[in-house]
């Protein structure tokens, strides 16, 4: 029972490269780092956009009511700056 994960096909799951297979196979402990690496990334990356999420909140800007968007706000303000 104690062997059922080892020897040579004890990685083969992964459909490895031959090579990369027998590196897993002599030293195991670098898939657990690549591993560890990978989650502590996704944390990192999770932990950004939670407070990217969370500090642009009260800095939004309000929708301001009655202005007119696109190209008849553009004639508009445009308008406005030559004073026609």
């Amino acid at each position: 029972m104690g062997n059922a994960f080892s020897g040579p096909d004890a990685f083969k799951f992964f459909n490895f490269t031959p090579k990369a297979t027998a590196v897993l196979q002599r030293d195991p402990f670098l898939l657990v780092i690549l591993l560890l690496v990978l989650t502590g990334m996704g944390l990192l990356i999770g932990l950004a956009f939670y407070i990217s999420f969370v500090t642009g909140k009260p800095y939004r800007k309000p929708a301001e009511k009655g202005k007119k968007g696109g190209l008849a706000g553009y004639k508009e303000r445009l308008g406005k700056a030559l004073k026609i």
